[in-house]
């Protein structure tokens, strides 16, 4: 069975119940359907992968062929594999557009906050702020430099507009008041700053993560924010167990917390509709369509053999049948000349991307 592809449109049973393979063994049949698949790929695009809506999120770390974001956790895997990974600077979901603690107003993007209150002496301004966001949501605290708080960390209520806090300790989610004490021990790598991680949640459950940095030590280096912005990069895998995204083609820099990022399907197969949810994990659902071009693909190559798919396959321009005879323009590429006449058929409901899309 390892020479079939990972994303078998049908199964070998599924072939064998309805259409014809001579006297070929089982192994050799999957061998032709591996190849049927590939082909229906080619003809239809780079289009094997799906998504239910447009993903997105603030990676968690990277590097400047990866990025991981511990929060994709229903996913399995190779299940963003041939999407698209952009780095943006902003992101349609619940946001924050301004952001205050002690007086002092966070500077960045809707995704990615930095906020100097490395400077303010009196201890009672740490309990003072205000966060604005776009619509009416919760605010729940994931991490704080790298440790889950999300299960001691109580939700915040926010209204669409301007929210009047109580500072640091509404977005920390915490019972007591916030001194400078607390800010020290909560800096677990010392650098002087705390990076904490939000969940933002609206009354239709869209959520996004928004990255704060707190800097808390004056003596603490500058933060370089927004790494990579605007690139987009081709996704070759995506590791379920380490939430890691893999690109073909290296970033500029190193993706790190402050790289906001959106994964897209450029495609339309298989289709938004075309998911199955089952226990919170997405699964891929093959239209009934491709499942049938893909039979009628197999059959055809099994009935004119290998070398017929080797040699380049129907190239005919024309040809005679008795007093039937018909023309045909030379195929606009030669993925045209090894995809089954019936196949195509079913297939005409499904975009055919040919070249490169241009943005």
């Amino acid at each position: 069975m390892a020479y079939n592809s990972d994303y078998r449109y049908i199964t070998l049973n599924e072939f064998k119940t309805n259409y014809d393979y001579g006297d070929l063994t089982e192994d050799k049949i999957i061998k032709y359907i591996s190849k049927a698949e590939k082909l229906i790929d080619l003809y239809v695009g780079p289009q094997i992968k799906f998504l239910d809506c447009e993903i997105q999120g603030v990676a968690t770390s990277g590097s400047k062929t990866t990025l991981i974001d511990t929060n994709l956790t229903n996913y399995v895997d190779k299940y963003f594999t041939y999407c698209y990974l952009i780095i943006v600077d902003d992101i349609g979901v619940p946001v924050i557009s301004a952001i205050n603690f002690a007086g002092e107003d966070g500077v960045g993007l809707s995704n990615s906050w930095l906020i100097d209150i490395s400077g303010v002496i009196n201890e009672d301004l740490l309990n003072t702020g205000s966060i604005t966001v776009s619509e009416d949501c919760t605010l729940q605290s994931k991490t704080v430099d790298g440790v889950d708080v999300s299960s001691w960390c109580n939700p915040v209520s926010l209204v669409e507009g301007e929210n009047i806090t109580e500072g640091i300790k509404t977005l920390l989610g915490f019972d007591e008041d916030i001194t400078f004490d607390v800010l020290h021990a909560q800096d677990i790598d010392e650098d002087g700053y705390l990076i904490v991680i939000v969940e933002l949640k609206d009354a239709s459950d869209n959520k996004t993560n928004v990255t704060i940095k707190i800097k808390i030590d004056a003596e603490a280096s500058p933060m370089v924010t927004g790494k990579a912005i605007g690139e987009e990069r081709f996704i070759i895998d995506f590791d379920s167990e380490t939430s890691k995204i893999t690109v073909d083609i290296a970033f500029s820099e190193a993706i790190d917390n402050s790289s906001i990022y959106r994964i897209i399907q450029k495609s339309q197969f298989p289709r938004a509709i075309d998911y199955v949810n089952f226990n919170n994990s997405y699964y891929k659902y093959i239209p009934s369509d491709i499942k049938i071009s893909t039979c009628l693909q197999t059959e055809w190559m099994i009935k004119k053999g290998l070398d017929f798919i080797r040699e380049g396959g129907d190239k005919f321009i024309s040809e005679t049948m008795g007093a039937y005879s018909y023309q045909k323009a030379k195929p606009v590429n030669e993925i045209e000349a090894l995809i089954c006449p019936e196949a195509k058929h079913y297939l005409k409901r499904f975009k055919n991307r040919l070249g490169k899309i241009v943005i």
